[in-house]
């Protein structure tokens, strides 16, 4: 049943009026501001074991890593945890050998016809740090 509004007085249906136009604006504010969080790129999937992990952003961008410790001065295939999209991925290296007194490079080369989307292998010394990043 509604309520016999005609004996309102015509300021108070105004100040109804400026009301609902006031809470109107507040929604549509809250409304722009969900949108502008959800465009808002951020990690939707992650996932470690050891010293493996990646993480996969709203976009599609990947981000993976680990260390390798098997073999010296070896050709060694990294299979990676994330597949990649496409092979135009990035590749860095560093070593990381808590245990030598050395100041010899140990670095790592990829070998660039061996890169796919699951795997690369690259010929390294003991404890090379690796990062993979694309999509």
């Amino acid at each position: 049943m509604m309520a016999d509004t005609s004996k309102l007085p015509i300021s108070r249906v105004d100040e109804l009026i400026d009301k609902l136009d006031e809470i109107n604006n507040h929604l549509n504010l809250l409304s722009n501001r969900i949108t502008v969080l959800e465009n808002k790129k951020h990690i939707i999937e992650t996932w470690s074991e050891g010293t493996e992990w990646y993480r996969v952003w709203s976009d599609g961008w990947i981000e993976q890593g680990g260390i390798i410790t098997s073999g010296t001065n070896a050709i060694i295939t990294v299979q990676l945890n994330k597949e990649m999209q496409t092979t135009n991925y990035q590749i860095l290296f560093s070593e990381t050998d808590p245990t030598s007194t050395s100041d010899n490079s140990r670095n790592a080369t990829l070998n660039r016809s061996t890169r796919t989307t699951t795997s690369f292998s690259c010929y390294h010394n003991r404890h090379t740090v690796w990062y993979v990043y694309g999509y």
